[in-house]
């Protein structure tokens, strides 16, 4: 069976525990290192939009980043943080619409 991202939560939170970071760590410092997660994601997709396809793999490294920030964030804040992983759901891959940021942005 084909994992869920559900599933990665629960080492996400036992690897947070063990370096330390819910117990000692500030939901505030958390979401300080989200937004830098996201910046990361952010010049990677650029880096990948300017022609580096390599940066695909800098991509998903920032994706779940990003996803292990939220993660202990969620974990620090919230009562039940699995349960809310377990409710999202991710959308269907396949767009009606352009994924060619750069085309859509030179037609404006």
């Amino acid at each position: 069976m084909k994992k869920q991202h559900y599933d990665y939560f629960t080492p996400v939170i036992d690897w947070a525990k063990e370096k330390g970071i819910l117990q000692d760590g500030r939901l505030t410092k958390q979401l300080l290192k989200s937004s830098e997660e996201c910046l990361e994601l952010q010049t990677a997709i650029e880096s990948y939009e300017n022609g580096n396809k390599a940066a695909i793999e800098e991509i998903k490294d920032a994706i779940g980043d990003v996803y292990v920030t939220l993660a202990i964030s969620t974990q620090m804040r919230a009562k039940n943080p699995y349960i809310i992983f377990r409710l999202i759901k991710l959308r269907d891959t396949s767009l009606p619409i352009s994924t060619d940021y750069k085309a859509l942005h030179n037609r404006a």
